[in-house]
């Protein structure tokens, strides 16, 4: 399957992309778990959202101040051979039985818990890509991609935009083939 996605980020990453390729984010609370993230066609703008989250994602909310000032958006050429697809049925139903995997391992082991949707669902995608032949994940989701949101902490259940998470994008993304859609000031 082939992908166009957008990734917006802090200018300073440019040139380590266009050589290196991309990054996998790995914290616990990423949206499709471990993974580079891009925004896709399908529900709304994706070079927009990409633009947007630069923006947003420059500011530090501890120092409350910018930690860059210039921001690029790339597109990404994403070859994958199996997804996830998270915005179909079928696509759910395989999540619920890895998500029911996950809780009665809890259970039995007598973990925590923890309160955040997020990074319960992380622990689930990130089941999903140890132990499944998945290459990459695609979901809609709402994300607060302007400052009023995040400020106001405004939350959907509707998506607004469509995400892409690639588990190993050296194996799916030709650096020959990314371009710089978009340099900015924040």
């Amino acid at each position: 399957m082939e992908f166009v996605g957008f990734h917006g980020t802090d200018s300073a990453n440019e040139t380590s992309i266009l050589q290196l390729n991309f990054t996998v984010s790995a914290k616990t609370d990423e949206w499709l778990g471990t993974g580079a993230y891009f925004f896709i066609d399908g529900v709304g703008n994706p070079t927009d959202h990409a633009d947007s989250w630069a923006k947003l994602h420059a500011y530090d909310k501890k120092s409350k101040r910018n930690r860059y000032t210039d921001y690029v958006v790339i597109s990404a050429k994403i070859e994958v051979d199996s997804v996830l697809r998270m915005d179909t049925d079928e696509g759910k139903n395989a999540f619920n039985v890895y998500r029911e995997y996950i809780k009665n391992d809890l259970r039995t082991k007598g973990k925590s818990v923890s309160q955040s949707l997020i990074v319960n669902d992380c622990a689930v995608f990130n089941h999903i890509l140890a132990n499944a032949e998945f290459d990459a994940i695609v979901n809609c989701e709402y994300i607060k991609l302007d400052r009023w949101s995040r400020l106001k902490k405004y939350g959907s259940r509707i998506p607004n935009c469509k995400v892409l998470s690639v588990k190993e994008p050296k194996a799916s993304i030709d650096v020959q083939k990314l371009n710089v859609v978009t340099r900015g000031v924040v």
